[in-house]
């Protein structure tokens, strides 16, 4: 399916479900794939999970199982005060001892994005937290 959709379309995006199972037909499709994206919540205990996957999609591409690129981001993150700001910076600050190969931009929790319409436009804005910045970016890396 893939291949027939490869000749129609300049971009495939493929959503695995949430669960974060390897299981058979996961491994049998993540070699077709050029770059995979993970998103790290920014909690302890998703991110404590998320992390381990991201680990095993690291080793199966050491071991040649996997030859596209593997990149991170956080997702519903926060800032100043509110509920998760402390862990998202702590987590952030740690990247690097952490391994983790992550895109410069995040999505930031917007109530707003989460009752998105097709109906309705995504609102722009220039700064950091702005979704369109996340997307651009996306864009770049898979271009």
């Amino acid at each position: 399916k893939l291949d027939e959709l490869e000749q129609e379309y300049d971009v495939v995006v493929v959503d695995f479900p949430g669960s974060l199972n390897l299981n058979t037909k996961t491994l049998q499709i993540l070699p077709l794939l050029d770059t995979i994206f993970i998103p790290l919540y920014v909690d302890r205990n998703s991110f404590s999970s998320t992390y381990n996957f991201y680990k095993e999609i690291l080793q199966l591409k050491k071991e040649g199982k996997i030859n596209g690129m593997v990149k991170c981001f956080f997702n519903k993150y926060n800032t100043g005060t509110k509920k998760n700001a402390g862990v998202f910076r702590d987590l952030l600050s740690k990247k690097d001892d952490l391994g983790l190969d992550i895109l410069d931009n995040h999505v930031y929790e917007d109530t707003a994005l989460e009752n998105y319409s097709t109906i309705r436009k995504v609102r722009y804005s220039p700064a950091p937290k702005s979704i369109l910045h996340w997307v651009e970016e996306i864009y770049y890396t898979i271009k």
